[in-house]
């Protein structure tokens, strides 16, 4: 193989882990030597929403979805990612994830999976050196180390040609017929290219977005903090939003999506927020009733502002103060 600049080694990720290091853990551990029971390190598969859900595992090999049609919700380290038609992961060896079915879909996954060695057999080395062309199909689709699952969403065209790789791949396995080994090898190496190309612009669409929401936000900030400065003046009156709105000069729509992106909250949770901190402070300062502190900050009903504050503080207004004694 062709050498390709002068990396330094790096310590292979896929060697010497154990199946007692993650059963310890209570993660699900499926080794390769029991799920590769032919000689050929690598598989294809189809499965449906009647698989069940796969909860906290790992495994020794590569794995790479695509959904078809439906979703499915992907975790890793306790964040759940929806899925839908046209998407990929690719979990590489030893990622502890998690996948569950959405509910009320009809879902459909091509699967495949394989082993670091299948690329090239230098994989299994104690020292994985990365200054070799074949390394180059996999170190683009590996996230922080190699530990990461790569999610992606695809479209248009890349989408229908890793659908159709992935079919090809799936029929080659099934039928075996003669050199499928190399027909499989020849299109999960085409395949990565396509991810690689695929990720990378999704993290240029991402970049993008994130570009045009900080335009966006900057634009109309102005806007936004009238708002805010009005809650914290007025917070004791009785506040509409389509009050607000007006100040901003802004439609409620356009209003609300641009005050969540910047505050990270919708105006009506940002409202009630505000007005618990000040009555949770007002019961701890102040010589006052329950319902002079409802009325302070902008309720007229107690019922309503004793069922905010609970939900807010987990103890009801009349009990917050001694407690917080």
């Amino acid at each position: 193989m062709s050498v390709i600049g002068s990396q330094p080694a790096m310590k292979n990720m896929w060697i010497g882990r154990s199946i007692e290091e993650f059963s310890s853990k209570g993660v699900v551990f499926f080794h390769s030597k029991f799920e590769f029971p032919e000689a050929l390190p690598c598989k294809l598969y189809r499965i449906d929403h009647t698989h069940g859900n796969l909860h906290e595992h790992t495994h020794d090999y590569f794995q790479i979805w695509y959904v078809v049609k439906g979703g499915i919700m992907h975790s890793y380290l306790g964040r759940r990612h929806k899925m839908l038609a046209g998407s990929v992961c690719i979990v590489p060896p030893f990622a502890v994830h998690g996948v569950e079915w959405i509910p009320g879909r009809q879902t459909e996954v091509i699967g495949c999976e394989f082993l670091p060695y299948y690329i090239n057999e230098r994989f299994t080395q104690p020292e994985l050196q990365s200054n070799f062309m074949d390394y180059q199909y996999l170190h683009p689709v590996l996230s922080e180390g190699g530990r990461k699952p790569t999610l992606m969403s695809l479209s248009g065209e890349e989408e229908r040609h890793v659908r159709t790789i992935l079919e090809e791949m799936q029929r080659e396995f099934r039928m075996k017929t003669a050199h499928y080994g190399l027909v499989l090898k020849a299109n999960l190496l085409k395949l990565l290219v396509l991810l690689s190309r695929g990720r990378e612009d999704n993290d240029t669409r991402t970049v993008v977005q994130v570009k045009k929401e900080e335009d966006r936000i900057n634009k109309h900030r102005e806007a936004v903090q009238v708002s805010l400065d009005y809650v914290h003046k007025h917070f004791h009156e009785d506040i509409r939003l389509e009050q607000i709105c007006r100040l901003a000069s802004l439609s409620k729509t356009y209003f609300c999506d641009v005050f969540k992106s910047y505050t990270g909250k919708s105006f009506n949770e940002y409202l009630n927020d505000f007005r618990m901190r000040q009555a949770s402070e007002m019961l701890l300062t102040r010589d006052t009733t329950v319902a002079e502190v409802c009325r302070a900050v902008g309720f007229r009903d107690l019922t309503h502002f004793s069922r905010m504050f609970k939900r807010w503080t987990g103890i009801p207004p009349s009990h917050y103060r001694k407690k917080s004694r």
